[in-house]
């Protein structure tokens, strides 16, 4: 007699398999829409309006910190307020900052753990973005899944498990053919 969690557990297992499926499917198309993305000419992914950032350095510890992921919408010069948090081109570099001055649609900005102003002012055709979320950490992730040799790993895992439930079909129809075939 079996209890009623020895039955669960197929269950279970199978509802685990799918949402792993999925999620390594999500990956995969990520990857796909980053490359296409990136591949002409645009330095970050943007799905819609929104953007995903990295940070990679210490200038706006501790509201941000290395490895933080950050998301941004675009934006409109009406919808910035100083203190807010933009990322933007200065000097063929993407740099994320604190608005601390508006002076007739130029920004200043300031990193939180920096002690001065950046000299440029920023226009708001510079502007990327302005932060709306951040995810603390989650930079290495989306390194890892950004990675060629994670996303071949994963469509050869995918293919792999498509041909094993293909060769599971077949043969699970042709013992239903032969079961047919003997009565």
């Amino acid at each position: 007699m079996q209890t009623k969690s020895f039955k669960a557990r197929p269950i279970i297992m199978r509802i685990l398999k799918k949402i792993i499926l999925l999620i390594l499917i999500l990956i995969v198309f990520y990857n796909m829409i980053y490359v296409l993305e990136t591949s002409f000419g645009r330095k970050e992914f943007r799905l819609f309006n929104l953007s995903v950032f990295i940070v990679t350095d210490k200038s706006m510890k501790p509201e941000l910190n290395h490895n933080d992921v950050i998301i941004t919408k675009i934006c409109k010069a009406s919808d910035l307020a100083v203190g807010d948090i933009i990322v933007f081109d200065l000097n063929d570099y993407t740099t994320i900052s604190r608005i601390a001055i508006i002076d007739s649609n130029k920004y200043v900005t300031k990193g939180d753990n920096n002690y001065y102003f950046y000299k440029d002012e920023i226009s708001i055709d510079q502007i990327k973005g302005k932060m709306i979320n951040k995810l603390p950490q989650m930079g290495v992730f989306f390194y890892i899944i950004q990675s060629k040799i994670t996303t071949g790993i994963i469509i050869i895992y995918l293919i792999l498990y498509y041909i094993r439930v293909w060769n599971l079909k077949k043969k699970s129809a042709r013992r239903k053919k032969q079961k047919e075939m003997s009565v």
